[in-house]
């Protein structure tokens, strides 16, 4: 089955599925094994996400997960995450989490998650992310 380019992650109770802009559902699709190259994702998510506290419940996610890069809110009320990851399962896992609803952080809904990797059309890279040492809130 071929991968659609455009991803969006949606919550539907109990499984987490992503949604083609087509329609289509399935599950994230596996990348190819890089024999442990880094691999980069880069997601938008849409939602009351800020003034919530979402970066830093994204960067706790990130930590659990062992995933890098960092997390920014952007003008036009959504966030962005440039991800750097080594396994498939970290992203999926990262994501799942991202979608939780978080007790700590009252007030967070999202909408959506769309996830662009690398080759993908929509999908922006920052070099810096790799570079990241950790996982980051920026400003």
């Amino acid at each position: 089955m071929p991968v659609p380019e455009r991803l969006l992650w949606r919550r539907l109770p109990p499984l987490y599925l992503l949604k083609s802009q087509a329609g289509q559902t399935s599950s994230l699709p596996a990348a190819p094994n890089n024999n442990g190259m880094k691999m980069k994702a880069y997601l938008i998510i849409s939602g009351n996400v800020q003034g919530v506290s979402y970066r830093a419940h994204a960067r706790r996610a990130a930590h659990q997960h062992h995933v890098k890069g960092f997390v920014r809110n952007l003008q036009n009320g959504t966030v962005e995450i440039f991800a750097v990851y080594e396994k498939p399962e970290q992203l999926q896992a990262f994501i799942r989490e991202l979608d939780r609803k978080s007790e700590s952080f009252i007030g967070i809904h999202v909408a959506s998650i769309e996830v662009f990797r690398t080759g993908q059309m929509g999908f922006k890279d920052d070099p810096d992310a790799e570079k990241t040492p950790d996982f980051e809130i920026r400003f």
